[in-house]
C-alpha cells in the first residue's frame, strides 16, 4: 500500500517532507503534460496557454522550496504560497494559488 494513503487510512499526520516532495512532484508532472493540458484548454478563452500558466506557479513554488529545509507544515506553505503568488501567470495560475 502506499505510504501516503496508509497514513491517510490511520490519520496519520502529513510532515513537511512530505508536503514538499508532493508539491515537486506537482511542478515536475504538470511541466510534463503541459502541451497536453494547452491542447484542451478551450474555455472559457480557448488561447491553449493554462499548461504554460499552471507550470510557471509550480516552477515559482519549486524555486522557493527545492533547497531549503522547514520546521513546519506552516512554513513550507508559506514559502510555497510566496513562491506561487510571485510566480503565477495568467487565470489558471492565479486560480492555483
Amino acid at each position: 500500500m502506499n505510504l501516503w494513503i496508509h497514513r491517510l487510512i490511520h490519520m496519520e499526520l502529513l510532515t513537511q517532507e512530505e508536503l514538499k516532495r508532493m508539491m515537486l512532484l506537482s511542478a515536475k508532472r504538470i511541466e510534463e503534460h503541459k502541451e497536453e493540458i494547452n491542447k484542451i484548454n478551450i474555455f472559457p478563452v480557448p488561447d491553449q496557454d493554462t499548461g504554460n500558466n499552471v507550470a510557471k506557479t509550480l516552477a515559482g513554488i519549486k524555486e522557493a522550496i527545492e533547497t531549503k529545509e522547514f520546521k513546519d507544515l506552516n512554513e513550507i506553505s508559506e514559502a510555497a504560497l510566496d513562491g506561487a503568488l510571485t510566480a503565477a501567470q495568467g487565470n489558471a495560475g492565479v486560480i492555483y494559488t
